[in-house]
C-alpha cells in the first residue's frame, strides 16, 4: 500500500492528506488525458497555477511523456480512470434497536444508498451505514466539496 511505502521511505502524511494528493493527481492526469494534452502543454499549465515546485513538475513531465500515451488511448483511458457516474443518492433515518452482543441498542444511524453507472454502463447501488456524528462529517464534506467547486 503507498501509505506504507511512503512510511518507509521516512515519508508521513496523515491518511486524509494522503488521500488528497492522489485524488489531485487524478484530477490533472484524468484531465490531461480527455485534452490529449502533451507533456510540454501539462508542464506548461501546472506551472501557470503556482502550486507545482519544479521538481513536482519535472518527475510529472517524466511520467507524462512516458506513460501518457497509454491514458490518451480512448479504450485504455476508459477503463484506466473511470470510476462511474453517480446518478442518484438515496437516504433514511432508522432506529437499532438491539445486535447480538447488546439487547438495548437504541442507537440512529443514516443508510445512504449511491446509484452508480459504472464504466460498463451496468448500474450499480453501493450502500453505506453511518452513525449521525459520521453522516454530520459526511455532510460537511459534502458542503466544503460543493463550495470549492463553485469558486472553480
Amino acid at each position: 500500500n503507498l501509505r506504507k511505502r511512503l512510511n518507509e521511505c521516512s515519508v508521513n502524511f496523515k491518511r486524509e492528506t494522503l488521500q488528497s494528493a492522489v485524488n489531485a493527481l487524478t484530477f490533472v492526469l484524468r484531465t490531461a488525458a480527455q485534452h490529449k494534452v502533451s507533456a510540454d502543454d501539462l508542464v506548461a499549465e501546472l506551472h501557470a497555477s503556482l502550486i507545482w515546485n519544479d521538481g513536482c513538475l519535472a518527475v510529472l513531465k517524466h511520467l507524462w511523456t512516458d506513460q501518457g500515451k497509454f491514458l490518451t488511448d480512448d479504450s485504455a483511458f476508459s477503463c484506466s480512470l473511470n470510476v462511474g457516474q453517480l446518478v442518484s443518492v438515496d437516504w433514511k433515518l432508522a432506529m437499532a434497536v438491539s445486535s447480538s452482543s447488546c439487547r438495548g441498542l437504541n442507537t440512529p444511524f443514516i443508510t445512504l444508498q449511491l446509484k452508480v453507472a459504472e464504466p460498463s454502463g451496468q448500474l450499480v447501488t453501493r450502500s453505506v451505514e453511518m452513525s449521525i456524528a459520521e453522516f454530520q462529517g459526511f455532510a460537511q464534506e459534502m458542503k466544503s466539496m460543493a463550495s470549492m467547486l463553485e469558486t472553480t
